[in-house]
Parts: structure tokens; sequence; C-alpha cells
């Protein structure tokens, strides 16, 4: 990274990438949510495999966030952690809005993921459920 706005546009670009792979979480979580409906354990099971891959491809893009992230120093640093977070304290600064504005994206839609798979992993998990009560 040559300089502060080519890591800011690199941390945008990651941000969107997120977004693209919740995008494929969310649908496999309908489908798996529709096999489980219909009692369809091999779909089911399937489905269940096939949304490791835009997890991985998750963990992935927020490894590439961290390394990132140590392109800043300080009270910026500590602001762009909180905005990646949903935690931002204050308004970005206007070269930070774009981003501000595709976590939020990114929150909304994981979300809609969570309160889908919820209830899924408590009905295919029972007592092994990811969520607790």
């Amino acid at each position: 990274m040559q300089n502060e706005q080519e890591a800011l546009c690199e941390l945008l670009m990651q941000q969107k990438k997120k977004y693209v792979k919740l995008n494929e979480v969310l649908d496999l979580t309908i489908q798996l949510a529709e096999a489980v409906d219909r009692s369809d354990a091999i779909s089911a099971s399937m489905l269940i495999a096939m949304r490791q891959e835009p997890m991985n491809s998750l963990a992935e893009i927020e490894k590439a966030t961290k390394e990132l992230l140590e392109h800043f120093t300080g009270v910026q640093a500590q602001r762009l952690q909180k905005l990646l977070r949903g935690r931002a304290e204050c308004q970005p600064e206007p070269n930070e809005k774009a981003i501000d504005e595709q976590c939020q994206r990114n929150f909304r839609l994981l979300s809609k993921i969570v309160a889908l798979d919820r209830p899924l992993n408590r009905k295919i998990g029972k007592d092994k459920a990811y969520y607790k009560q």
C-alpha cells in the first residue's frame, strides 16, 4: 500500500467482498430452512456443507481486513476498528463514509442471516446448538 487513501479504498473493497459472501450465506441459509421444513435431510446436509465455502471466504476477508488496519495508527486505527465492528462513536471522516455505509449494509445482512440461522441451528443441533437460549 502506498498511502492511506489506497488502504481505505482496499478496506472498502474488502467490505464489498464481504457483502457478496454474506449474500451467498443468506441464500444458502434460506435454502437450508426450506430443506429442513421439508424434512429433506440429504439436501440439508449438502447445503450445510455448501455454506462452508463462503464462510471460509469471509474468514479470509477478515484476515485481509486486519492486515489492512495495520497501515493505520493511533486514533484513526481505533476509529476504523470501531467502524468495522459497527460501533462507531462519532461520525466517520468524509473519506471513511463509504466504508461506514458498506459496513452498515453488511451488519443488516448479517442480522438477517442470524435471525434465520438461530432457529435452524436449534432445530438441527438440538442440545449441540451453537446459539444458547
